[in-house]
């Protein structure tokens, strides 16, 4: 289905090169933990993108942004950040930008965010779109393999969050992409369309930014390609 292939050189150091590709998003009828909103589609990408290989980690957050607000800071610099709002995800996209000389991808204006697509030549939030492509590594599987071995989540992490990388990557050489943390995506929250789409980057506005992934308190039916949810932009939790 022009599955993306890992590229060891990729241009940015810890970053891993997707190329462009088409797959079904979303979770067939009878997928185990299935939700109403994971209407499966065909979507088709039609640019390469990197995606940093692990989450983004507490060190380097608080190397950028000058803090750590994690809940579980005790944990160190190698586990993820989290208790990170939706618009700091973005403020630190831009930051990392700014350090690299690149251009600022998204706009910050108060509580309004305009961005300047996915086609920006600085770092941004993903799409939903492209962490269902990342996350799933060329599987078309509810996840791309035993959940022990890719996840933490609640029944083996003692309800705590982990170092990164401590679990197998998936088929394209990325970490975490289930469990552990969720990720922020760029999009708002909005129903599939059963038509394929293209290049897909969600609605235009809405209430709730998109998180994806599963995280160390949550459940193995969360830990899947497909599972989505959503929280406002301004929220900051430990998971």
């Amino acid at each position: 289905t022009g599955a993306a292939e890992i590229d060891t050189k990729a241009v940015t150091t810890g970053f891993i090169k997707v190329s462009a590709g088409t797959f079904q998003m979303g979770s067939p009828g009878l997928e185990t933990g299935r939700s109403p909103d994971e209407l499966q589609h065909r979507v088709r990408l039609s640019y390469d993108f990197e995606i940093q290989a692990t989450e983004v980690t507490q060190g380097e957050y608080k190397a950028l942004i000058g803090k750590n607000p994690s809940y579980i800071p005790e944990c160190g610099d190698d586990c993820p950040v989290e208790q990170v709002s939706w618009f700091e995800a973005a403020h630190y996209c831009n930051e990392l930008s700014r350090r690299r000389k690149l251009p600022l991808c998204t706009t910050i204006a108060e509580k309004e965010v305009t961005w300047k697509g996915v086609l920006c030549g600085g770092f941004r939030l993903p799409t939903e779109a492209e962490w269902e492509f990342a996350a799933r590594g060329g599987s078309k599987e509810k996840r791309h393999g035993p959940v022990d071995e890719i996840a933490w989540i609640d029944t083996n992490s003692q309800m705590k969050v982990h170092v990164v990388a401590t679990k197998e990557p998936n088929g394209y050489g990325i970490f975490d992409m289930l469990g552990n943390v969720f990720e922020w995506t760029w999009d708002w929250q909005g129903e599939y369309r059963k038509e394929p789409a293209a290049d897909p980057t969600g609605p235009p506005s809405g209430d709730n930014k998109v998180f994806r992934g599963g995280a160390y308190r949550w459940t193995a039916n969360e830990a899947r390609h497909a599972f989505r949810n959503a929280y406002g932009p301004l929220n900051k939790v430990e998971f």
